[in-house]
């Protein structure tokens, strides 16, 4: 093996390696937070940014998961209009109720849909 080889080798190993070490990290987390789900997981991190506020972060990401658990038991949801504009609305009003800034509100709304089409 050249010496080039050897180095992009150590490179792409040393970046696995990484890339575990993050994934277990964020696994330990999302159970130690009492998540079942990684959509759970990334709604917190999202509100985090937002407010740091574990307690309240949790408590919105749980009333979230919720309601939209509730909208992707509807099979197809995720190609259904009628399904996003539900989860919508209840995310909107959820983020409403606890005071996130309303210019944020529309964009957080929008990226936890994602975030359920991705992860749910």
């Amino acid at each position: 093996m050249s010496k080039d080889n050897r180095n992009d080798f150590s490179y792409t190993s040393l970046f696995g390696g990484v890339i575990f070490l993050i994934q277990a990290y964020t696994e330990k987390e999302r159970q130690k937070l009492g998540f079942s789900t990684q959509f759970e997981f990334a709604v917190y991190e999202q509100l985090q940014v937002l407010k740091n506020d574990e307690k309240v972060s949790k408590d919105i990401t749980n009333a979230i998961y919720g309601k939209v658990k509730e909208e992707a038991g509807i099979v197809g949801w995720k190609n259904k209009r009628s399904s996003e504009k539900r989860m919508s609305i209840a995310i909107y009003d959820i983020l409403s109720e606890n005071k996130y800034p309303e210019d944020k509100t529309n964009e957080l709304t929008m990226q936890i849909i994602d975030l359920a089409k991705r992860d749910l």
